[in-house]
């Protein structure tokens, strides 16, 4: 089934551990999400597989478990990894996964819209908003952000930069924390990037 997990008429198996409570009909994994985590299915029920391990750094310790997620309802045929650390996404939701958990994400974003931006890390863009994705949760920035003509500002010394723009508004971005704030009077017509994290405009520096 992959380097590491195989099975044979009677189970499915880790490293040559058996996997219990994992019947090998169609036993299959289907996503890979980390070091020893794995969503896979077997007969007809599907699992978050992961390693368990005892208030010990002795490696002995560890067990195999394994979580039923067919509550979460996920569309396997469209499930993919997001481009950011732990999301996941299918046709419908996002999901989130941490060391032994697999949960969908309760979040108003539009799905089949949804796109990284690119510059931003953890920000995402769909239809109508942008939102920031951090720790298992999805924000919105309320911002009335227009999304259609957002534009992320460099120059070519300094590809990175802390601003965006609409036709509206030059926003300040705060990508550790998962701000952004409306850069008062700034003239987006005029404002641009200079060495690399100021701004200007035909008036100020920011």
């Amino acid at each position: 089934l992959s380097k590491e997990i195989g099975k044979d008429n009677n189970g499915v198996y880790y490293l040559g551990e058996k996997i219990d409570g994992i019947s090998p009909n169609n036993a299959r994994v289907i996503e890979e999400l980390g070091q020893d985590n794995y969503i896979l299915q077997g007969g007809n029920n599907y699992y978050l597989m992961y390693k368990s391990q005892k208030d010990s750094d002795d490696e002995e310790t560890e067990k195999i478990k394994t979580k039923k997620i067919n509550d979460l309802n996920i569309d396997f045929d469209t499930f993919k990894y997001f481009g950011i650390f732990n999301y996941y996404k299918d046709k419908n939701s996002f999901y989130y996964h941490s060391d032994n958990d697999f949960k969908k994400i309760k979040s108003g974003i539009d799905v089949g819209s949804a796109d990284k931006v690119l510059e931003l890390n953890d920000f995402v863009k769909d239809k109508n908003n942008l939102y920031y994705f951090s720790n298992g949760k999805i924000n919105k920035i309320n911002l009335n952000i227009d999304v259609n003509s957002l534009v992320f500002l460099d120059n070519n010394s300094f590809p990175y930069s802390s601003y965006i723009k609409d036709r509206n508004n030059v926003y300040f971005v705060d990508n550790e924390n998962g701000k952004v704030k409306i850069v008062k009077k700034a003239d987006k017509n005029t404002f641009k990037i200079v060495n690399g994290n100021y701004g200007v405009d035909r008036k100020n520096v920011y």
